[in-house]
């Protein structure tokens, strides 16, 4: 800051300040001078309008003293014919009204001028004068009371006597005769008023303001009813002219002043300016050395790095603040001690670096306070001088973080975030060190059973426990040399090192899966799962890491075909069938595609007659090549594959369309699959099929396995009921055969069930067979199930289970499936 600055910030507030005291002294004294001439023009009008209201007060009382003494006067004819009779008094007196009220409140007499004969005012006075009439006769006979009251826009002044009683007289008087005598004031009144003392626009402010008075001039007084009676003027503002008046005078004055100050400030400045710009070169060098110091210092402080030089020796001479911060040790223990004892270089000497004068960073540890290594990136420049090195300085980038940060991205990339376990690189990246050495290897493809449920429900949690525990187990069965790999979902790999034996390979089989199979607790519950195996050998079955996978992938889904829990090496031939399957699931979505599937009708009898009640929705493939294939060739390959949602919502629709063909006393049944109680909207699905073929609800019936129930048991329920709002009948297939038939019959809405067909075949030959089948139409005849014996096929077995009580039967031995046209046809003949 210059010289003149200094003067000038010292001097002008100074001068400022002086400046304001003297202009607001002469403001505060003008302004209570003027104020005080206001206050006293204020309450010199209150005077005048008191003043004012006395003397039309004290008229009013002279004429009733006038009054009072006209009816007190003596009885003596003579006396009171020299006295003026009180009507000739009344007029000449110019009152407005004169009331004469005997002892109550109702008046006996009046006298009115013109302007009040016309008007109610002497009706609305009556109210209000009640004060006073009680107020004057309580003062006696020779007391005068007198106030003022309102109405409306007009004052009214009042005065009340009492007068000594005397038949005689004009007036009517009479024992507690009071007399009242009334002035009016209009607002015409109160302006001639005003104006007779000086008052200017004296009026009444009216009433109903809610106390906001905009009046220059305003006074209260308090009527004889004691409300507030408010007088208005315009008051002259002597005070405010001559402020108006003194403003200008006063402002011209501090500007004035202003200016001499500004003057006076301006030639202090002007001597002091060659004083300023002498110091000023000085003062710049010295605040730019100073920017730089801090500028380097804030810079070598707010960044990451810490800062380092040392001598020629390679010995520290200086290490930042930031060094401290990173390492909690003090720089003063390190100074004086040479850079390669605190810094270790991974790849080359310090010194050997520095020399070089290499420009890439080098990377090295350290230690701080607590033990712990750091890592940090390296770079320096030689400090020159006289042409020759006299040291180093440079930077210590820590990337200890991003160093861990790295690490651990790397881990994640090739092992498994849940388990922890090798991924699919880690697997390719070992697969290829041991088959490029050409090293016996055994590949493990094994894949969870029944994990699916615990997912669905259990919740995810519970499958991550399993995944969890499933691969502590894996490694427990391994090697340090074998390798477990997680590939996604419920699927691991194992690569066993130099294994080739197949007795030892089976051998760590049954271990793995003895140790699948043992309870996992979760939140107080066992769960269980299986496990299925496929083997492949190198290089036997595989060189190539991806072909290898693909052969146990083989032989694991071929384990899975023969009943899972157990295991299976690939088989050349195993490749062969899943090619063809392969080709099936193709040929079978092109099938769909080209409209190559048709449905056959098995037709169920009645014993009791042989009449056709219904028939059996049954699914074919008319395929190109092959002719007409069951079921039995590709249901299991359409579940598989999703491809049994829209094939059963197809044979749903076809199925209702054809039984609204049919007389109303026959129903058809169509099969559900267990894949369409999970991916599908099955209530939907029958809902539009009723709706759009126009068949009744109560002609299709629901074929449900027990697998269903037994896969699906959390939504089966539910489920089912929904259809069974439909109003669909729901019949158990295969009953007899699983494990929980009763239970079942028991919790879900069935309507009938279907005896299976490997009861039937045998009963002849069976005596046990023969009991379970007389045993299943009693409990259905008890539950109130229509019961339905499939599979018939020769007449011993019919004419046994008419005997048994079976009410329904369907089978080759009485009708053979039938297509849509011979279907209508076969019904049609049977009336």
């Amino acid at each position: 800051m210059g010289v003149s600055q200094i003067i000038l910030r010292r001097s002008l507030p100074l001068l400022l300040a002086v400046l304001l005291v003297v202009s607001s002294v002469i403001s505060y004294s003008v302004k209570r001078m003027t104020d005080t001439l206001d206050r006293n023009v204020i309450e010199h009008s209150h005077f005048l309008i008191e003043k004012a209201l006395s003397h039309r007060q004290a008229m009013l009382r002279q004429g009733m003293a006038a009054f009072v003494t006209l009816n007190n006067a003596s009885t003596d004819p003579q006396s009171r014919a020299k006295m003026a009779a009180p009507d000739v008094l009344f007029y000449s007196l110019d009152f407005d009204a004169l009331m004469v009220f005997g002892s109550g409140v109702e008046k006996t007499q009046a006298l009115t001028s013109e302007a009040v004969r016309d008007s109610d005012l002497l009706q609305r006075l009556g109210v209000g004068l009640d004060g006073l009439l009680e107020q004057a006769r309580r003062g006696g006979p020779d007391a005068l009371t007198g106030g003022i009251l309102r109405l409306d826009d007009t004052l009214v002044l009042a005065a009340a006597a009492n007068a000594l009683p005397e038949d005689q007289v004009a007036l009517r008087r009479a024992s507690g005769t009071t007399l009242v005598l009334i002035d009016l004031l209009d607002p015409d009144e109160l302006l001639r008023l005003g104006f007779q003392y000086g008052l200017i626009d004296l009026h009444l402010i009216g009433q109903g303001e809610g106390g906001a008075i905009s009046e220059d001039g305003s006074l209260a007084l308090t009527d004889l009813a004691g409300a507030s009676v408010i007088f208005g003027w315009s008051a002259p503002e002597f005070g405010h002219e001559m402020l108006e008046g003194l403003l200008p005078i006063v402002g011209s004055s501090a500007v004035l002043m202003l200016l001499l100050i500004g003057l006076i400030a301006l030639d202090a400045v002007r001597a002091s300016r060659r004083l300023e710009d002498s110091h000023s070169a000085l003062t710049v060098s010295q605040a730019s050395l100073a920017s730089s110091e801090k500028r380097f210092r804030d810079i070598a402080e707010a960044a990451s790095d810490w800062l380092w030089e040392t001598d020629e020796r390679l010995r520290l001479i200086y290490l930042s603040e930031r060094f401290e911060r990173v390492t909690e040790i003090k720089a003063s223990q390190w100074l004086g001690r040479p850079l390669d004892e605190l810094l270790q270089a991974d790849t080359q000497g310090i010194a050997l670096w520095l020399q070089t004068q290499s420009r890439k960073p080098l990377r090295c540890k350290y230690s701080d306070r607590n033990g712990d290594v750091r890592i940090c990136r390296l770079a320096s420049r030689p400090i020159m001088a006289d042409g020759k090195c006299a040291g180093y300085r440079g930077t210590a980038s820590d990337i200890t973080e991003e160093v861990k940060a790295q690490t651990q991205v790397e881990h994640l990339s090739m092992h498994d975030a849940l388990t922890g376990l090798p991924n699919r690189n880690n697997l390719h990246s070992f697969l290829a060190g041991k088959l490029g050495a050409n090293r016996p290897l055994a590949m493990i493809s094994l894949d969870l059973d029944r994990f699916k449920p615990v997912n669905d429900t259990l919740g995810h949690a519970a499958g991550d426990l399993v995944l969890q525990e499933m691969s502590l187990r894996l490694l427990n069965c391994t090697r340090n040399e074998d390798l477990v790999a997680r590939l996604g979902g419920d699927e691991f790999i194992m690569v066993l090192d130099g294994i080739s034996s197949q007795e030892s390979i089976e051998a760590l089989c049954v271990r793995l899966i003895d140790q699948i199979k043992q309870p996992i607790v979760y939140e107080g519950q066992n769960i269980f799962v299986g496990g299925s195996i496929g083997i492949a050998l190198a290089p036997q079955d595989a060189t190539e890491a991806n072909e290898l996978l693909r052969c146990a992938d083989i032989a694991l889904y071929q384990a899975k075909e023969d009943g899972r829990a157990t295991w299976r090496f690939y088989a050349s031939e195993m490749n062969q069938r899943l090619l063809q399957r392969r080709q099936l699931e193709m040929d079978l979505r092109q099938a769909m595609a080209m409209g190559e599937m048709a449905l056959q009708y098995q037709p169920r009898y009645r014993t009791n007659g042989m009449h056709i009640i219904g028939a059996e929705a049954l699914v074919r493939w008319q395929h190109p090549l092959k002719g007409l294939l069951g079921p039995a060739h590709f249901i299991d390959l359409a579940e598989e594959t999703g491809l049994i949602v829209p094939l059963g919502r197809w044979v749903l629709n076809e199925a209702c369309n054809e039984a609204a063909r049919w007389p109303e006393h026959i129903c058809v049944s169509v099969n559900l699959s267990v894949v369409q109680f999970r991916q599908s909207d099955l209530r939907l699905d029958v809902q539009r099929a009723l709706t759009e073929a126009g068949l009744a609800a109560s002609r299709l019936e629901l074929e449900v396995a027990e697998s269903i129930l037994l896969d699906e048991s959390a939504g089966a329920l539910a489920t089912l009921n929904a259809l069974k709002e439909l109003g669909v009948r729901l019949t158990m297939d295969h009953f007899g055969t699983g494990y929980s038939s009763l239970n079942y019959l028991r919790s879900y809405p069935f309507d009938g069930l279907k005896i299976d067909r490997s009861f039937i075949g045998n009963a002849l030959s069976s005596a046990n067979d023969r009991l379970i089948i007389k045993a299943i139409v009693g409990l259905a005849e008890a539950l109130e199930l229509t019961v339905t014996a499939e599979g018939v096929e020769t007449g011993e077995q019919l004419e046994w289970l008419e005997e048994a009580d079976c009410a329904v039967v369907q089978g080759f031995h009485i009708c053979q499936p039938q297509f849509a046209q011979e279907m209508e046809r076969l019904v049609q003949e049977m009336g």
